[in-house]
């Protein structure tokens, strides 16, 4: 199910992004690594542990290089919101304003391995406090979680940000680095002992410990964060 910078039909409970950064090659995430499953399937399948699949949006750039997202989405009954927004916070904005939402959920494509229970319990947090602007968590490795993100905050950062190419940053970072200008807080996790390991996509070596875990691992769309090798 494919939306463009207009509106679709979602619940409007919990939304929750699944963001694509932009540039570079794409294929590494749909291509499948063993039993037609790729890491964007693990993720998909973890991230569906939090909110149903009709929640998950997943975002993506515009042109060619993103074009191999269409038949995923397509065979995986699954929505997906493009834009050629290249401001970082803006991509994060136009996603969140078209679909009227107060909220949103937003997980990194590269993190494969996001941990449900975290996103989860990151998100109660975030829904308890009325003000939040922004929420992450503080005591896990960030290719084990998410954040979640309030629009007022969003559009209040894009505003402040949009003419400066430099502040062209993740939302997080923005919210972290500026944490005096809005109601900001980090959920902390049950205590645990974190692998070592770095489980991303983002860079060569760490997406070979990701492609690895997903040939050798039983069920790779169930396994605790925590509890992955090394």
């Amino acid at each position: 199910m494919r939306g463009g910078e207009g509106t679709f039909m979602l619940d409007r409970e919990s939304i929750l992004l699944i963001d694509v950064p932009p540039g570079g090659d794409n294929g590494f995430y749909v291509e499948p690594v063993r039993d037609n499953i790729s890491p964007l399937d693990v993720l998909l399948l973890r991230m569906e542990q939090v909110v149903p699949r009709r929640n998950i949006v997943l975002l993506t750039g515009k042109g060619p290089a993103y074009s191999i997202f269409n038949r995923f989405v397509a065979t995986r009954n699954l929505h997906m919101f493009t834009t050629d927004a290249d401001h970082k916070l803006k991509r994060v904005l136009v996603a969140v304003s078209a679909h009227r939402l107060e909220t949103v959920i937003r997980v990194s494509a590269d993190n494969t391995f996001a941990d449900p229970a975290l996103v989860e319990g990151m998100a109660a947090f975030h829904n308890s406090r009325e003000s939040a602007a922004y929420t992450y968590c503080e005591n896990a490795p960030a290719w084990a979680s998410g954040e979640v993100i309030g629009l007022t905050g969003l559009q209040k950062a894009f505003d402040i940000t949009r003419l400066d190419a430099a502040n062209s940053v993740e939302p997080g970072v923005y919210f972290r680095r500026n944490s005096g200008d809005f109601d900001f807080q980090g959920f902390k996790a049950p205590a645990r002992r974190w692998p070592s390991r770095e489980y991303s996509l983002a860079n060569a070596d760490s997406r070979a410990v990701v492609l690895a875990a997903i040939r050798r691992l039983p069920d790779p769309a169930s396994v605790p964060a925590s509890e992955l090798p090394g």
